[in-house]
């Protein structure tokens, strides 16, 4: 930065210094105003046109303001809600590119147009302090390669009517903002503005610990793996000039996959790791992928009310040279020429006529339409011709046509087809890339619905072969040197001779083949299936690899494992399935025949899930066995929401209003009757509090009951009584979100007092989800009807806020969810697609992951299994050893059968007053050296190994040590009355026996709490 520009420049009062020109039109001039009582700019009138404030007069003159800032800080006021607010900001960078930021009111959504960067605005008749980010702002500017210039300067503003305007330098110099260098002197005013917060000043955020709370990192997301594939977008996947490298669309995003070396091994492996790299800036769902190996260029088609397509170069980093507009209905197929300089598109034009569009892409960077033509025939795909450039080929309905480029114009010709061609649909056709120049003989050949490929002689336009290669329709077929691909409905991919008299490779799939490609070397196929699968096979060793799998219906729930490593997804394809959060892979996978899974909640010590799915029915599923371990139908609707607590699992219906309490191995359901209102049956649960948190009637309050008895403890309600929605709890307070303002609101779990209330989160819409931080300083939302993530930053509802968007998402954002660790966020829209973000923040100290549900030292059931828990917590006697651990709640109990509560009738608990006394000295073992002596040779051994869950069991005395190499910690357990003279492993390693002279126990090994006793005597 400038010297002169350091810390901040008032623009204002710098243009009257340097005596620099303004030029005002209209309606403008300065006064006082009576809210604030400074000196500011009213901007009247409707028609921003006519009345505005341009700062410097001339912006093609010198000198201009050339403001090196980052961040730009403005105060402003909008007159009335019903006019629009318009400014401008004229800016350079590094290349001397002029660009302009357009920000106004009547804009929804962020649009790049040339040079403009057109932004939404939300502004109220408040004053409001706007911060820009001019860095982050260029990064959005994504028409062309102006993002990757670099920003230099402001040049000039333009601020147009309906606003009151003044500079924000005073505000900001009380405000907490970071600079990198304090000033040597400076004039401290005489009184600090009211209202403005400031952490130095007044501490941290009442009832959250955050170690940062001025921290904002930028960027504080970056999306690390996308989950999901446009199984329904046949011509969205394509291989690079690799065979490492492929392209495929998931939603708005196009996904760069870098598969692992080849293993080597003929056999069908499981899902690799596969590295990705995200191609950003569509606005809706991709269509068509395109790629030119011989230019090095990706292009690709998006639909939706804005239909485009954008041409990517992949070295060094995957970036948007260019895009253009295309056919005004969507574009169905897109085809570079072998050269890679013209690109063909097939698509609908406003009357929804099928049009063919061609662009001369020499220079890529400004893509020329050199013909364009209208056609009433279906094009289903179309292809350039690699013996002259100018001419291409379709197929589609009941026709096969040949189109030559000229005048600006694609006249056709048709094959004649004869009864080939009633009630066909042609899906594909490919080139021999062998057959070049003026040889005799050129084929064509063309896949149809009825399981033929038909060869086309290229020079006489004649149909020379028909083959019957297929059951059923053939979606794809690619041809290579010496062979063809075709992949059909009946699963089957097959690779043919050219003479096709009997295939050399069948590979069969689960669901239909939807698209085939060929790697460049012809030794690859890359294979997509309509059960959102993506697979490769190694043509010369035959070995086939998923590398790709993804859910093909609208997903419902989520659930992340507590140990933030894997988390869980139904969906309306009728599967729940698990997946590493690390490298995306599925790793176990369940079919339901019963209808769609609604609610899903995981197990907080087990690798269990329990699934609530429309028909009411409720499930538990075991991940490692996939077995189904309990079934409730308990519901006469759909099951609205599920959470696990210690002992339970809770689980809400949303037509008969019911909750209900299911505890494992009980015979009996706990169910009590509620009245939230339709869709508003969400649960949310704290241990700590040992409440259960459910809207109550109208929506108007959120009851808290308790979490055994399920009975109300006490209601909470915001102040004017508005509808509410339950967000969950964050550090032992109520969520709850406003439905008219959208207004975000914490209560107090214990006394149902309003803590703390902040305004909407993501403005403009409805709020899809939210998620928080464990110290609540930060929160991550979107709205369902905007392809954007929100990153918040909140300290007090008084205070600005830093928000980050975040783009990636086509659905709009559904649902979110934090991990255990802080680090991983988990989110979904309404489409199939799950996206894994990396938090960039402060990471949660000690005490917030101690504050965590299931936690070590937090449960007082640790050391208990929650199988073997009641539904409702005995009461235990007090002992004299444990008195200074004891709180007013503890109660001795002599005789437990007596007090045992039912649903009607909660525990009696008697107080009892324990004077303090002192606790006497104890030791407790921390690690045993050494085992016991084998007897004799021959003996069984005293120390085994378990490599299914990588446990070392020794016999020390009477003693057991459990060791594993991944826990430093020793675990021993003591049965055996005397010294034990042996132990065994059975052969899955699942389950060891030990004995001594007296008795034979027998062990089961569990990954999480090391071992289970049941013993034969």
């Amino acid at each position: 930065m400038v010297v002169w520009q350091h810390p901040f420049v008032d623009v204002f009062k710098h243009v009257a210094t340097v005596r620099m020109e303004t030029m005002s039109r209209g309606d403008v001039e300065q006064l006082m105003d009576k809210h604030i009582r400074k000196n500011v700019y009213r901007l009247r009138g409707k028609i921003a046109a006519s009345n505005y404030l341009r700062i410097p007069k001339d912006i093609h003159a010198l000198p201009n303001m050339h403001l090196t800032g980052r961040f730009v800080y403005m105060e402003l006021r909008r007159m009335q809600s019903s006019e629009s607010v318009t400014f401008h900001f004229e800016v350079t960078t590094r290349k001397k590119t002029v660009l302009r930021f357009t920000f106004s009111t009547m804009y929804s959504n962020v649009r790049s147009m040339g040079i403009n960067l057109r932004l939404p605005l939300t502004l109220t008749e408040k004053w409001t302090v706007l911060a820009l980010d001019m860095f982050q702002l260029l990064d959005l500017h994504t028409s062309a390669s102006y993002h990757r210039e670099g920003y230099e300067a402001l040049k000039a503003m333009l601020l147009c009517s309906s606003m009151y305007v003044r500079g924000a330098d005073m505000i900001l110099k009380t405000a907490g903002i970071h600079r990198t260098s304090p000033p040597k002197s400076y004039v401290k005013a005489k009184y600090e503005p009211t209202g403005v917060y400031t952490p130095q000043k007044y501490g941290q955020h009442a009832g959250f610990h955050a170690a940062n709370p001025v921290a904002f990192p930028s960027p504080a997301l970056s999306l690390r793996r996308v989950i999901g594939y446009s199984v329904e977008r046949r011509r969205a996947l394509a291989w690079a000039s690799t065979s490492s490298t492929f392209f495929y669309s998931c939603e708005s995003t196009v996904i760069v996959g870098r598969r692992p070396p080849p293993s080597g091994q003929s056999e069908t492996t499981s899902s690799p790791f596969v590295d990705q790299e995200f191609l950003l800036g569509h606005t809706d769902d991709v269509t068509a992928l395109a790629y030119s190996s011989a230019a090095g260029l990706l292009a690709s088609a998006q639909g939706g009310v804005s239909p485009s397509i954008r041409f990517w170069l992949l070295s060094p980093k995957g970036h948007c040279i260019a895009s253009v507009k295309a056919h005004a209905h969507g574009v169905d197929t897109i085809a570079f020429c072998p050269h890679g300089t013209q690109l063909c598109g097939v698509g609908h034009d406003s009357k929804r006529r099928t049009q063919i569009l061609v662009w001369d892409v020499t220079t890529p960077s400004q893509p020329v339409c050199v013909a364009k033509q209208l056609t009433d025939y279906a094009i289903a795909n179309i292809k350039f011709s690699p013996h002259e450039p100018d001419r291409l080929v379709s197929c589609g309905r009941e026709s096969i046509r040949f189109w030559r480029v000229k005048n600006g114009h694609l006249p056709g010709c048709a094959v004649v087809l004869h009864e080939y061609a009633r009630d066909t649909l042609f899906t594909d056709l490919d080139f021999d890339p062998v057959v070049m120049g003026n040889q005799p003989s050129r084929p064509l050949y063309v896949a149809s619905s009825h399981g033929t490929v038909l060869v086309v002689d290229y020079d006489s336009m004649a149909l020379t072969c028909v083959y019957k290669l297929h059951d059923g329709p053939i979606h794809c077929l690619r041809v290579n040197e010496g062979f063809c691909v075709t992949g059909a409905a009946d699963g089957y991919l097959r690779v043919w001779p050219l003479d096709f008299s009997d295939f050399y490779l069948e590979a069969s799939h689960e669901a239909p083949v939807a698209s085939v490609d060929l790697s460049v070397d012809g030794l690859h196929a890359l294979i997509g299936c309509v059960n959102g699968t993506i697979g490769m096979l190694e043509i010369s060793t035959q070995q086939y690899t998923t590398v790709v799998r993804a859910h093909t219906g609208a997903i419902t729930a989520l659930a992340l494992s507590p140990r933030s490593d894997s988390f869980v997804t139904t969906s309306t394809d009728g599967t729940i399935r698990v997946w590493d959060v690390t490298t995306g892979t599925q790793t176990y996978e369940f079919q339901d025949d019963d209808r769609a899974a609604t609610a899903i909640a995981y197990h907080p010590r087990r690798d269990v899930v329990a699934v609530g799915f429309a028909s009411g029915t409720l499930r538990l599923f075991d991940i490692p066995t996939m077995q189904i371990h309990e079934t409730y139908q308990q519901h006469r609707g759909a099951v609205a929401s599920v959470v696990y607590g210690r002992s339970a699992c809770y689980s809400s219906g949303g037509d008969d209003r019911q909750l209900c309490c299911y505890q494992a191995h009980a015979t009996t359901v706990h169910m009590v009757n509620c009245a939230f209102p339709d869709g508003q049956g969400h649960l949310a649960l704290d241990t700590t509090l040992k409440l259960v948190a459910v809207v109550g009637k109208d929506a108007l309050a959120i009851e808290l009951r308790d979490m055994y008895t399920l009975r109300i403890v006490r209601s909470v309600r915001g102040k004017h009584a508005p509808p509410l929605t339950l967000l969950g709890f964050v550090q032992s307070q109520v969520v709850a979100l406003e439905a008219p303002s959208q207004r975000v609101v914490f209560f107090c779990a214990t006394s149902g007092a309003t803590l703390h209330t902040f305004p909407a989160l993501c403005s403009g819409g409805p709020m899809g989800d939210v998620a928080f931080t464990s110290s609540g300083c930060y929160a991550f939302t979107g709205r369902v009807d905007q392809p954007q993530l929100h990153v918040v930053m909140l300290e007090t509802s008084t205070q600005l806020r830093a928000v980050q968007l975040f783009a990636g998402q086509a659905s709009g954002v559904t649902h979110i969810q934090l991990c255990a660790d802080g680090r991983t966020i988990v989110s979904y829209g309404a489409g199939s697609a799950v996206y894994v973000w990396s938090f960039h923040g402060p990471p949660p100290d000690d005490r917030e992951m101690q504050d965590k549900d299931g936690s070590p030292g937090n449960n007082p059931h640790d050391g208990v299994d929650d199988d073997d828990e009641a539904l409702y917590d005995l009461p235990q006697p007090v002992t004299r050893e444990n008195n200074d651990t004891c709180d007013d709640d503890d109660d001795e109990m002599p005789n437990v059968r007596g007090l045992l509560p039912t649903p009607i009738q909660p525990p009696t608990k008697e107080r009892e007053v324990v004077h303090p006394v002192q606790a006497p000295m104890t030791c407790t073992l921390h690690h045993t050296l050494g085992w016991n002596m084998m007897e004799a040779r021959g003996s069984s051994p005293v120390v085994v190994w378990s490599s299914a869950t990588a446990h070392v069991v020794a016999a020390a005395g009477a003693t057991l040590l459990v060791e594993s190499p991944n826990d430093p910690r020793q675990k021993t357990v003591r049965h055996h009355r005397t010294d034990v003279l042996g132990l065994s492993v059975s052969p899955d390693e699942a389950m060891m026996a030990s004995y001594d002279v007296e008795c034979i126990g027998v062990w089961h090994f569990d990954r999480w709490e090391d071992v289970h006793v049941s013993l034969l005597w």
